[in-house]
């Protein structure tokens, strides 16, 4: 009787456990949705303080809950970044204390030295703790959800995007921006004679880049390339008149293709597929966007060939970014770097000046060590994927695909790691994981190349 008693407690126990369970990876994966939501809310501020701060502490917070309830498994790549986070903090805190950065901070800034830096910091930790929600949710069988919601998200910010676009003309309302923490206000300004969209960000070129990974698994999410998400968010990305965007996705797409068989039959007609859907929304977009006005007079065809045409006549030198590679050139690359944040007090003057670019930035904040950390962290799933020889099926096509447009956009746009960047590289490994030890393997416990490559798991 005491047997058949304690079998049914035990029956009972775990039950429960699995409830919790899935109660927890309920409650990351809402988490992650309101994170995300958060972070493309870049030109807006709760009681002075940017929302996509909150987001980064947030993440922070629960990974770091998360981490004290389950035993979470390592996401490849991890220690590679912590290996460049540690000596980040070592260069930084070397060169803070002897070249007194904080008496050279920009005169028009709006806050402390020490609070600067840990911003700076933080961006860092809450990138690599949000890859590893993404991992963890899909170890956790939440892959496809993930997917889904990232397009959900993506098509709302595009919708939102086409909302701010038409309020610019017919007054419409809309939330008041914030200002920069480098001391200057984002207004409605661009330097092109066409009528970007912003939507929820500072900067077309960042909406664009957000847009990015969403907008490719948009491909893959149904059975056409064409649907209602991929539209919005494929005329959204036109509307930015973001080269680097375009160029970017462009880029990801032939990365992709290489990296499958670019000979098979159902691979050739996937990037077809996508090159017609994209000519297709940029032939509608320039016919039927006609911004006319007294310095908004160009379609979308007229903007592109306005902006690309200097640089094939006159260089980078002479593009909008020749700031950063005139820097560049004129000054050498230091071996150990001069620590994070510390690079834009020597690049700036009374306002804080970015690098617009992840690489020229921590070339100069890390130094050549720095950047080859960096560089084999980036590289990572790319070399994994490779080596595995991870199947490209559709979904794992545009993964690759929206990894690598960010890879290209890092170079001309962002100097720092982006969230919804990392999403794809979360993405990726849990793929690469999939593959080599099979959802049905037992826990992995550190042996062989698995071990190595993957560390333990829960």
């Amino acid at each position: 009787m005491s047997d058949s008693t304690d079998s049914r407690l035990r029956v009972r126990a775990r039950i429960r456990r699995g409830a919790l369970s899935l109660a927890l990876v309920d409650f990351i994966f809402a988490a992650f949705i309101v994170i995300l939501f958060l972070n493309a809310q870049d030109s807006y501020a709760l009681l002075s303080v940017p929302i996509t701060w909150i987001a980064s502490a947030l993440t922070v917070i629960v990974f770091a809950g998360l981490l004290c309830v389950v035993r979470l498994p390592v996401m490849p790549g991890t220690i590679l970044f912590l290996a460049f986070g540690l000596w980040l903090l070592v260069v930084t805190f070397v060169n803070s204390a002897q070249g007194h950065y904080y008496l050279r901070m920009p005169t028009l800034m709006t806050t402390g030295y020490e609070i600067y830096v840990a911003l700076r910091f933080a961006n860092l930790g809450s990138a690599i703790c949000f890859g590893w929600l993404v991992y963890y949710l899909c170890r956790q069988g939440q892959q496809d959800r993930l997917i889904r919601w990232v397009v959900y998200l993506g098509t709302l910010f595009a919708v939102y995007a086409f909302y701010i676009y038409l309020a610019n003309f017919f007054g419409f309302p809309e939330p008041p921006r914030r200002f920069s923490f480098a001391g200057a206000e984002y207004g409605h300004h661009f330097a092109a004679a066409f009528h970007r969209a912003l939507g929820s960000f500072r900067e077309p070129n960042v909406l664009a880049g957000w847009l990015m990974v969403p907008l490719l698994l948009s491909f893959g999410y149904r059975r056409s390339p064409i649907n209602l998400h991929s539209v919005a968010m494929g005329v959204a990305l036109l509307l930015t008149a973001s080269l680097s965007g375009i160029l970017a996705v462009a880029c990801g797409l032939i990365a992709a293709t290489v990296l499958s068989n670019p000979l098979r039959p159902s691979v050739m007609a996937r990037l077809a597929g996508v090159l017609l859907f994209g000519g297709a929304i940029l032939f509608v977009a320039n016919e039927l966007i006609q911004v006319k006005g007294d310095y908004l007079s160009e379609n979308v065809f007229g903007a592109f060939a306005g902006r690309l045409g200097p640089l094939f006549s006159e260089g980078l030198l002479e593009s909008n970014r020749g700031y950063v590679f005139s820097y560049l050139l004129g000054n050498p690359v230091p071996l150990f770097g001069v620590g994070l944040g510390n690079a834009n007090i020597d690049f700036s003057g009374d306002v804080l000046v970015s690098f617009s670019s992840l690489y020229v930035n921590i070339l100069f904040s890390g130094g050549l060590v720095g950047a080859l950390l960096m560089a084999a962290f980036l590289a990572w799933p790319i070399f994994l994927v490779m080596f595995e020889r991870v199947p490209m099926n559709k979904i794992n096509f545009y993964l690759m695909a929206g990894y690598v447009a960010w890879l290209v956009k890092y170079g001309v746009t962002s100097e720092e790691i982006q969230l919804i960047s990392i999403v794809s590289y979360g993405l990726i490994m849990s793929a690469v994981h999939s593959h080599v030890v099979g959802k049905a393997a037992p826990p992995n416990r550190g042996g062989g190349l698995e071990g190595a490559v993957f560390g333990s798991s829960s």
